[in-house]
């Protein structure tokens, strides 16, 4: 009765290392996941505030070359200007999506701070086992 009692007790605790090892690649693997998507979106925040540099230089390089067609009554100039200043201002409303793509960053970064938090507290867990030397730890969990 008793032998039976630690060999279920052994199993148990083989069955929950078990477990928690593979929990700790899950959310390591959602962990790289996640950093993977922060990656991506701030390549694409990098990308929208390129483009909305570039607008507002055509927007001011349009506005003063309007503004020299004005003064010297030339209308093909102002016309020139301003079919420059309405691309400029198509391409400045098209990088409103900056303030989706940083919600969507906001949003990833929270996952990802959440994630990588559960990670660490997973590790922690497995610590102690690995004082014990359980061998149903994987060592790549002890490095980590």
């Amino acid at each position: 009765m008793e032998a039976e009692k630690r060999k279920t007790t052994e199993e148990d605790k083989r069955k929950k290392a078990a477990q928690l090892a593979e929990d700790v690649i899950n959310a390591r693997q959602k962990t790289d996941d996640l950093s993977r998507k922060m990656h991506d979106v701030e390549q694409q925040e990098r990308d929208q505030l390129t483009e909305q540099h570039i607008a507002q230089c055509l927007i001011n390089e349009a506005a003063s070359k309007l503004s020299a067609a004005v003064k010297s009554n030339d209308m093909q100039a102002a016309k020139v200007a301003q079919v420059m200043l309405d691309s400029g201002n198509d391409k400045l409303n098209e990088t409103v999506l900056l303030v989706d793509i940083r919600m969507r960053k906001d949003k990833i970064q929270t996952k990802l701070l959440n994630a990588q938090k559960t990670l660490k507290d997973m590790k922690k867990r497995i610590v102690p086992m690995n004082r014990h030397q359980d061998p149903h730890v994987p060592k790549r969990l002890e490095r980590s």
